[in-house]
């Protein structure tokens, strides 16, 4: 059905709170919105777009992180498209694009909106892709794109004709992108020709995103735990000043450069698991296919990153036959009780006698990592965290920067690429780098949380205790 400007306005309001609702109803042609993170922004975007198009405003070029959270947001529009009976919205269609900073094939996702003669088309991260297109431009999390300064250029250049440019994100960091424009444009005052908006954490609770919360999944919570699990899921009151509240830290450079990862992609297997909860689950029996080569290895090392609740719990194992570490498996719990996260541990360094392993001793783990030095002596290494944490992330930042490290490159596992990614070296006047953690936005339940499980297997690798001569 076709819809009228009121009509839609109406169920718009129906759907979305008042600040989505803003967002789905502005008529700005350049926009940002520094947004807190989880507050719905991308989903009403998704709306926005559908609704610009029913409205007959020109075609829409939407540009996500990677294919995953592009496929995730065409669905949405389909969503929108289904929910109000577009009439002429067509099925969602996949079309091959070249990637040329990745050197691969890609998909890329369109809706085509025949009544009105326009379309959605959703990319992944690819200035390139729509420097050939003509249409309003949508990017979303700009912070967490691998070329951002190149695609906010290349999107620049669709504004010249005429077409409207949508920017959100959350922070990261001083220096990133997002923060540089919009501090550029507020320097300007009256003169800028951006609409800046600023969504945090507490304008969408007092706009009722608890409410909603609880309506669409049933938990209730007062607002003061929400904030509390808020700040312990994102990594303390920093974090959570940077990522929900539009307070950018005063971060300086990605910790390992882009380059550096792309350059230990290969086409490697990856023996992964996720589990939920304490759903049960054969440790053994999944890693069977695995204990015979990591044995056959000079070293074999694994990391545990220990979390309960918020956070993942994440154990990536590496073998290394004399030329680098190689990546070969990854377990990851979530909300799984300590105890089968330790039997779990148990059972690991029991089939491969010669894996040496690390975990965070801090806080949390502190128990479980003290049972597993109990039972494995000096092959089970607990660390303090809080104390090692430079000297972790400098070690494997240099491991990364000498080459000597090797990630599978296919696209399932690209949310380590980007949790990798997410570790940032904070500005310090001390002596030694810190290192900060920021939002992976492939994997929302990752804080870097395999990130630094990579870490404390690369640490304990590097150090050579309990692995003879090296």
């Amino acid at each position: 059905m076709d819809l009228t400007v009121e009509q839609l306005d109406k169920v718009d309001r129906k759907y979305f709170l008042d600040y989505q609702t803003d967002v789905i109803l502005e008529e700005a042609r350049l926009n940002v919105i520094e947004k807190s993170i989880r507050v719905g922004i991308t989903f009403c975007e998704a709306m926005r777009a559908v609704r610009r198009r029913m409205l007959g405003l020109g075609n829409l070029l939407h540009t996500s992180v990677n294919e995953n959270v592009a496929k995730s947001f065409i669905k949405d529009c389909k969503q929108f498209c289904k929910l109000y009976d577009v009439a002429g919205a067509s099925d969602v269609k996949e079309l091959e694009v070249w990637n040329v900073s990745e050197n691969r094939k890609e998909t890329a996702f369109e809706i085509d909106f025949t009544r009105q003669n326009n379309f959605i088309k959703v990319f992944s991260s690819n200035p390139d892709a729509i420097r050939g297109e003509g249409g309003e431009v949508n990017i979303d999390e700009i912070t967490s794109h691998k070329r951002g300064d190149d695609m906010l250029q290349a999107a620049g250049g669709r504004t010249m004709w005429g077409y409207p440019l949508n920017i959100w994100s959350s922070h990261k960091g001083m220096n990133s992108p997002l923060n540089r424009l919009i501090k550029e444009q507020r320097a300007l005052g009256a003169a800028s020709r951006w609409k800046i908006k600023t969504v945090t954490i507490w304008d969408a609770l007092n706009a009722g995103l608890l409410e909603k919360i609880s309506e669409v999944t049933g938990a209730v919570m007062t607002r003061e735990d929400f904030i509390a699990d808020t700040k312990a899921a994102v990594g303390g009151e920093d974090a959570f000043g940077e990522e929900c509240e539009c307070r950018p830290r005063a971060s300086g450079a990605q910790a390992i450069k882009w380059q550096y990862i792309d350059l230990a992609k290969r086409p490697l297997f990856l023996l992964r698991k996720a589990i939920e909860g304490d759903e049960s689950f054969d440790v053994g029996n999944w890693l069977a296919p695995l204990v015979g080569p990591l044995r056959a290895m000079q070293k074999a090392a694994l990391g545990y990153d220990i979390a309960r609740t918020g956070h993942l719990s994440a154990v990536p194992i590496f073998g290394n036959d004399g030329t680098g570490w190689t990546l070969l498996a990854l377990l990851t719990m979530h909300k799984r009780s300590f105890r089968k996260q330790f039997e779990a541990i148990c059972e690991i360094m029991r089939a491969v006698p010669n894996l040496m392993a690390a975990g965070d001793a801090t806080g949390l783990g502190m128990q479980t990592c003290e049972d597993l030095t109990a039972i494995f002596g000096d092959r089970f290494l607990g660390v303090n965290f809080g104390a090692d944490k430079t000297e972790i992330g400098t070690k494997m930042v240099k491991v990364f920067e000498d080459g000597r490290i090797r990630l599978p490159e296919a696209r399932e596992h690209e949310d380590i690429q980007f949790d990798l990614a997410a570790i940032q070296i904070a500005d310090s006047t001390g002596k030694l780098t810190r290192f900060e953690e920021t939002q992976n936005p492939i994997n929302k339940l990752s804080h870097c949380d395999i990130a630094w499980a990579i870490g404390l297997a690369l640490f304990r690798g590097e150090s050579g205790l309990g692995f003879g001569v090296w």
